[in-house]
């Protein structure tokens, strides 16, 4: 999970793994073992070198062991799906949502293929877990309902442990799995953007608008299909000022296409740490944005 910097639809509260993490043990190419930070939080001088392997693929060192921050178990838990009539209607419900301080581990913004997997209702939907103390769930659900009645839409309670792992099944890598980083504000427009270009791939969208990322899983007919798809979804992120990784794709398309996309500014960066860290490219050659 470190080294894929994986993250799933908890991310709305809790962030990334990198988040949590605050110390490692690392294998160097050199076989060397070196440690980032500590087993406590606490403040450390100098460089949190920890974090820089975080999703860098095992292109710098192998992760060993971490140690990470820990958080209580809620009290109580709830699930709630909310059905719309437009994405911006599901987004203006998960930031109305978010801005009002309310207990919530993950707030997702659906298609509707997405909400026929999970939720058995095809159409837009936004899906949350509430989670906390039980008046701060009782709390939360209550002006869920009220923001939900005023964009008119429906709201009814799920299974929240069926309901996870119907969201894990569907977004679980697949044929072709993207993953598009574009800025919060820039969802709704984007989210709909690539449910009409990807629509036709049998594609599953979910977005989590706070952190600005939407998933695509898609199911391409052919390799020059999910060519298609990929450089289409890619011109929609770059429309909005965002980025396109592929997570998951055939082979042949691999080999065809960068999955990390143009390389950015700061490549040359990210190149000299690889000179410097692994001068003989010994550490997964060749995975990483720029074949490094």
């Amino acid at each position: 999970m470190l080294a894929a910097d994986a993250q799933g639809a908890l991310r709305h509260a809790f962030g990334t793994a990198r988040d949590w993490l605050i110390g490692v043990k690392v294998v160097q190419a050199d076989g060397t073992l070196v440690k980032s930070g500590g087993r406590v939080v606490k403040n450390v001088a100098g460089y949190d070198m920890g974090k820089l392997y975080v999703g860098s693929l095992g292109t710098l060192g192998v992760i060993a062991e971490a140690t990470f921050k820990l958080a209580p178990l809620p009290a109580a838990v709830a699930t709630i799906g909310v059905t719309c009539p437009s994405p911006h209607a599901a987004a203006t419900l998960l930031f109305a949502a978010h801005d009002a301080g309310l207990a919530l581990h993950a707030a997702e913004l659906l298609s509707p293929g997405a909400a026929q997997s999970v939720l058995g209702d095809a159409r837009w939907s936004a899906l949350l877990r509430v989670a906390g103390g039980a008046r701060a769930v009782e709390r939360t659900l209550r002006e869920l309902r009220e923001i939900a009645d005023g964009l008119r839409a429906t709201s009814d309670l799920r299974d929240p442990a069926q309901t996870a792992r119907a969201w894990d099944d569907a977004f679980a890598p697949g044929a072709l799995s993207l993953r598009v980083s574009v800025l919060p504000g820039a969802v709704p427009g984007a989210f709909e953007e690539l449910e009409a270009a990807l629509g036709g791939a049998a594609a599953l969208l979910s977005s989590t608008p706070s952190a600005g990322l939407i998933r695509a899983r898609l199911r391409p007919e052919s390799d020059a299909a999910a060519e298609a798809l990929i450089g289409a979804a890619r011109d929609i992120a770059r429309r909005h000022e965002g980025a396109l990784v592929v997570e998951a794709a055939p082979p042949a398309v691999k080999r065809a296409i960068d999955v990390f996309g143009p390389a950015r500014p700061d490549f040359a960066i990210m190149r000299r740490l690889k000179e410097a860290l692994d001068p003989e490219r010994t550490l997964a050659p060749g995975r990483f944005v720029g074949g490094l």
